[in-house]
């Protein structure tokens, strides 16, 4: 998971005059302070590591995960990113959830188009499996009538299901938990231009 940056407004630099006064009102002026800024990026960083473990030992998915993952928000939520650091993490979000919707579509296509596999057959079994490597082995055994059709189709379908476990591994997030993460944004920024437009 990337790390987040503190604030670009927060400079340990500042020139000094001599007055201990003037350099206590600077600080206190705005921004938020640099030590407490320290303290919470460290909590963080210490947190960020056990979610990382929680993720070697149990998985993506897992209550242990999705635990550490709620303390880590947690301990984000009094953040306030500046819009560069801000629209770096939602561009992120962004470009996964255009590969991986432009992997599913080929899957779909190679296994509807091209297997004549029903749209609502394929609709029911994928979603949850898009990384899965045991998934086509499984709806193979399951649809049996589409087996011979699909096999010449594998190699096509394990690669655009890996392109899909390498976006996944990107974010640390299953598929699912992808799109809910840009569905929420998707919402939040539609609040915020109907709050700006009654406002402007």
């Amino acid at each position: 998971m990337p790390e987040p940056e503190p604030e670009a407004d927060i400079d340990d630099d500042i020139e000094s005059d001599g007055d201990d006064e003037d350099e206590d009102s600077t600080a206190s002026e705005g921004g938020p302070d640099p030590e407490e800024a320290r303290a919470r990026f460290e909590q963080i960083r210490e947190q960020n590591a056990l979610v990382e473990a929680a993720f070697a030992k149990h998985g993506r998915g897992s209550p242990e995960l999705k635990a550490e993952q709620a303390r880590l928000a947690v301990l984000f939520s009094p953040i306030k990113l500046v819009p560069k650091h801000f629209e770096r993490l939602v561009g992120q979000v962004r470009i996964s959830v255009e590969q991986v919707r432009a992997q599913e579509k080929a899957v779909m296509q190679l296994c509807v188009k091209k297997a004549k596999v029903p749209r609502k057959t394929f609709i029911k079994s994928f979603p949850g499996n898009e990384s899965s490597k045991t998934w086509l082995d499984e709806f193979q055994a399951a649809q049996s009538k589409y087996a011979d059709r699909l096999e010449p189709l594998r190699a096509d379908i394990a690669r655009a299901q890996r392109k899909i476990a390498f976006e996944e591994d990107m974010v640390q997030l299953s598929v699912a938990d992808l799109k809910e993460v840009n569905r929420k944004l998707s919402i939040g920024e539609a609040k915020a231009r109907r709050a700006k437009k009654r406002n402007g």
